[in-house]
């Protein structure tokens, strides 16, 4: 059935059938038969993952379980509007600037030496606009997000 459709072993897949385990299952094993080499599943639930990544799925997705990780995380980071895992340790985030940076340089805040991150991205939210890796003369606004990278625990620090 897969090979009417056109799949092929390059092809990326990407099954989501919600809570019907025997459909992803047998979808998901047909794929690997096949030698499709990127198969990625949404599962309900760690059990169903399990039983996934077993018939062959390379990528096995738990919505709801990512979106309370994520939730839970943006409670305990007080400043961080988004962000983006990038190791257990390393994220990628959007913060609130707090009043204290703001009117100042990111050269004078010294947040690489001070909080060991990096701003990679300014983001304008009144305006719109995006400032990719600013300069350490760039000047910080009240109406501005800063995009970081750098480890969790440093982030959190930032108040």
């Amino acid at each position: 059935m897969m090979e009417t459709i056109g799949v092929r072993e390059e092809d990326i897949v990407v099954i989501s059938f919600g809570e019907d385990l025997a459909a992803s299952t047998l979808a998901t094993l047909h794929l690997k038969q096949m030698k499709v080499q990127k198969i990625i599943v949404k599962a309900p639930n760690d059990e169903h993952k399990l039983i996934l990544e077993k018939v062959g799925a390379t990528d096995v997705i738990i919505p709801e379980k990512e979106m309370a990780n994520k939730i839970a995380k943006g409670l305990h980071l007080s400043n961080v509007l988004d962000y983006i895992p990038l190791t257990e340790n390393y994220i990628i985030c959007e913060i609130a600037p707090p009043s204290s940076f703001v009117g100042k340089s990111i050269a004078e805040l010294q947040l690489r030496g001070k909080y060991h991150i990096e701003v990679i991205a300014v983001r304008d939210v009144l305006r719109d606009q995006i400032q990719m890796v600013p300069r350490a003369d760039f000047v910080i606004k009240g109406s501005e997000v800063l995009v970081v990278i750098g480890k969790e625990a440093d982030i959190d620090k930032i108040k």
